[in-house]
């Protein structure tokens, strides 16, 4: 409580530019429910600043959170694009191959197993971009509740 001194100055000159003194009634000032004494006022101004450093905190470590969202999504994103270009690839080297007649009975078998492969896996790799695009669209979305419960504990504090 080094400040102490301050706060009760800070005190005494509130109280001396006309406002009532904590604690006292004039007949043209409804009582506000203020700090009685220096001490109470310094404590109630800590609590603010506490509350304010621990939203910021929160603020910050929700940024953080939506980077590190943003850069995995980004390097799902990247993997997905490599696999499907190197499955493209193995598609036009099979075509290829199979247009310059360098197919045997035997190796058309493998090629159609090949083929069903790779049609299963670019099945999933659309079912897993969709659902990322989904994710992306959820992270957008205000939350609500979070939102009132903030305006509420705001409200509080300010009164």
């Amino acid at each position: 409580m080094k400040n102490r001194s301050s706060w009760s100055s800070l005190a005494q000159t509130w109280g001396s530019k006309g406002v009532s003194q904590p604690g006292v009634m004039t007949p043209n000032q409804p009582q506000l429910s203020r700090p009685t004494n220096a001490a109470e006022s310094f404590e109630t101004f800590r609590k603010q600043a506490e509350e304010r450093k621990q939203m910021l905190a929160l603020y910050k470590q929700q940024e953080e959170q939506k980077r590190l969202d943003k850069i995995q999504s980004e390097a799902q994103l990247k993997q997905e694009q490599d696999k499907q270009r190197e499955q493209k690839e193995a598609m036009e080297a099979a075509r290829r191959q199979s247009s310059n007649g360098g197919v045997t009975g035997g190796v058309t078998g493998g090629v159609a197993a090949d083929h069903e492969e790779m049609r299963k896996q670019n099945q999933i790799a659309r079912m897993r971009e969709q659902q990322r695009q989904r994710r992306k669209e959820m992270a957008g979305q205000i939350d609500m509740n979070q939102q009132s419960d903030i305006m509420k504990s705001f409200e509080e504090n300010n009164l």
